[in-house]
């Protein structure tokens, strides 16, 4: 593999601990019908269009120019894809994930206390990693965090990213994002919308095995 410390090219509120209040129930239950939803549609139609720039689709979207969307089941599934064969495993210690591109640190081989930020990036149909040139010291408690479980789940993340304007309360987002972090429980993947103009932000965290953890609406 090339030197990692330089441009690689290549084909390159709160869930709470007691029991949840009922209408906690509600918006669950609520997102996991969107969800539902957003993931049945996608089977049928190949790739459908948010009016804020997001976009959603079947892993078939692929040949799609749409498809370079990080934000469409298309889009990621290639990602974390593609990190796996870059790379030779799944391993991060964070992922951030933009319509347009993909942010995510590694641990630095041989130091096992340091990180390389990397940016991820499609562009005419190819995939390209390009790492920063400086390192710096890992963040979080040091375990990494294996993408491969939420492989399978892909389809299930962006089915609530689809629902998530209405879910979370959030009109018209001027601006969202996928997280990928751990927390008490593991890994989760956190989608997060906001619109800068009404001052509104909302966000709800996933299982990599599809539970919704977390919900935080912009009207509570």
């Amino acid at each position: 593999m090339a030197d990692p410390r330089r441009g690689i090219p290549r084909q390159l509120g709160d869930l709470e601990g007691s029991a949840p209040t009922p209408p906690r129930e509600r918006n669950v239950r609520r997102i996991a019908v969107f969800a539902a939803a957003a993931v049945a549609a996608a089977g049928v139609f190949t790739v459908a269009t948010h009016p804020w720039g997001g976009s959603t689709g079947a892993d078939s979207a692929a040949t799609s120019p749409t498809s370079a969307r990080l934000t469409t089941a298309a889009g990621l599934g290639r990602l974390l894809d593609e990190i796996q064969r870059e790379f030779g495993d799944s391993s991060v210690d964070t992922l951030n994930v933009y319509p347009e591109y993909a942010l995510f640190n590694r641990p630095m081989p041989g130091k096992p206390g340091m990180s390389i930020s990397y940016q991820y990036e499609v562009d005419d149909g190819e995939a390209r990693f390009t790492a920063a040139d400086a390192t710096s010291s890992r963040r979080g408690d040091g375990r990494p965090i294996d993408l491969a479980p939420l492989r399978p789940n892909v389809s299930t993340v962006i089915g609530l990213l689809y629902g998530a304007d209405r879910t979370l309360a959030v009109t018209d987002p001027t601006s969202t994002h996928i997280s990928i972090e751990q927390d008490e429980h593991g890994p989760t993947a956190g989608i997060y919308l906001s619109n800068d103009e009404q001052d509104t932000s909302g966000f709800l965290t996933v299982g990599f095995d599809g539970e919704v953890r977390k919900v935080r609406s912009a009207d509570r």
